[in-house]
Order: C-alpha cells, then sequence, then structure tokens
C-alpha cells in the first residue's frame, strides 16, 4: 500500500514488486503492465554448512505452503518459522545451527548465494503462484508508459503469470488455505500442477493436467473441476 500510494501521488511512476506477493485483486487505480522473464520458480533447501541433514532435521521455513510439502517428505523434521530478508534468514539458520532453510531458487540466482543447496522437484513442493516473477504496476491511467512497459515485458512470462493468478484466484485466492500453482509452457503443450490444503495439512490436494496450450481454459475448468471431486470446498471451508 505504501508503494501504491506513492503511484497515487505520483512520486513515483513505476512500481517493482515480486508478483507472488501481490494480492490477487489489485484496485481498479492499478495496472500489471509488464514482467520481467522468469528466473526460476521452484523452491530449494539451502543447507547449512556446519551440519549434515539429519535424520531428524531442523529446517527454517516461512510459508504455510512450504511447510505442509515439506512435512510429506519429512515428517519427522522441526520446522522453525523465519522472517526477514533472505540474508537474514540465511544467518539465523548458520547462528541456530539449523540443518537447513528452504526458500524460492530465484532469491539464490538474483543474489548469487554460494550455500550448497537441493532443489525441489514440482512433485514435491509446487512453488507459489508467479514465484520467481518480477512485476512491474502502474496507475491505469498513465497511458504514456505503455510503451516503456511494452519494451521490457516478457510476453511468455506475463501469459503464464497470469494464468496462474486465475487459478490461484478461482483456488481461493485470499484465503488462508496455502495454494501452489505452477504452469509449465513447452513449445504449443502446456502442464498446469496445483496443490491446496487446509491450514493444518490434514486435507490436501495435489493435481495436474496438460494438452495444448491453445486449450488452456478448457485446461483450467477441467482440473477444478476434478479439484472439485477430491474435496475443495471442505478445504476452502476450512481454510
Amino acid at each position: 500500500k505504501e508503494i501504491e500510494n506513492k503511484l497515487l501521488d505520483h512520486e513515483i511512476d513505476l512500481a517493482v514488486h515480486s508478483m507472488k506477493d501481490l494480492p490477487i485483486d489489485l484496485d481498479d487505480r492499478f495496472q500489471l503492465a509488464a514482467v520481467l522473464k522468469r528466473k526460476s520458480s521452484m523452491d530449494v533447501l539451502i543447507k547449512n554448512n556446519k551440519t549434515k541433514i539429519s535424520i531428524n532435521p531442523t529446517i527454517g521455513v516461512g510459508s504455510l505452503r512450504r511447510r505442509i510439502q515439506f512435512k510429506n517428505l519429512a515428517k519427522k523434521s522441526k520446522l522453525v518459522d523465519v522472517r526477514g530478508n533472505i540474508e537474514t534468514r540465511i544467518e539465523k539458520m548458520k547462528s541456530n545451527n539449523w540443518d537447513g532453510l528452504i526458500i524460492a531458487k530465484a532469491a539464490v540466482q538474483r543474489l548469487s548465494i554460494k550455500d550448497d543447496f537441493r532443489e525441489f522437484s514440482v512433485q514435491e513442493m509446487v512453488p507459489a503462484p508467479c514465484q520467481g516473477v518480477i512485476a512491474i504496476e502502474k496507475l491505469k491511467n498513465r497511458e504514456s508508459l505503455n510503451g516503456i512497459c511494452s519494451l521490457i515485458n516478457h510476453i511468455e512470462t506475463f501469459e503464464i503469470a497470469m494464468i496462474e493468478r486465475k487459478i490461484s484466484s478461482m483456488l481461493g485466492g485470499g484465503c488462508t488455505s496455502p495454494v501452489g500453482c505452477l504452469v509449465e509452457k513447452y513449445d504449443d503443450c502446456i502442464k498446469i500442477n496445483v496443490f491446496i490444503s487446509d491450514i493444518e495439512g490434514e486435507n490436501q490436494i495435489f493435481d495436474s493436467i496438460e494438452g495444448q496450450y491453445s486449450d488452456k481454459d478448457l485446461l483450467i475448468s477441467a482440473l477444478l473441476k476434478k479439484i472439485e471431486t477430491k474435496g475443495l470446498k471442505k478445504i476452502l471451508k476450512n481454510g
């Protein structure tokens, strides 16, 4: 809101955000005008160089989505809530001698982090919608900025990000239920991966669908129907 107020006051022309942190429903006065080419969308486990990963590891993790999916992989792990910027989180991991820390791979890439890490597959951990995407926001009525935004916009990333935001909205985006969504595009084909859970992690749904990119709207509808048969309404009610 602080940054958007600066847009409204014309203190800034453009706002740069991590797209996964933007609300699904933007105020009508604002517009997502461009995105940069996506870095990796995946999550990684940064390993603490002081220790070996133990059988019952202590892992720093921020988001509920990551917590629930990691527990599926390591049920006896101890998960410690961690906040702050990436450097702060890594320092907390090392000073507390935790076994590891879960963060976005895009952060590792952008900050040139040298620590050893293990990348999760999408079957192990579905990332947050639009993870790894940098978005440019502007006032909708500042049409004079459309030209420069179109020059920096990465069209394929923009299209995929819009699909992920749409699916997140259809899965109850804005509720407290943790949601993961990753759209993978290969030539003319598309694969949509989704994850949703209640806040306790007792009811979880993982599903995917693939087909022709031109049929993306039909695929989204078909995937949503599949998820509804697996208890989506119950999860949203408990979320």
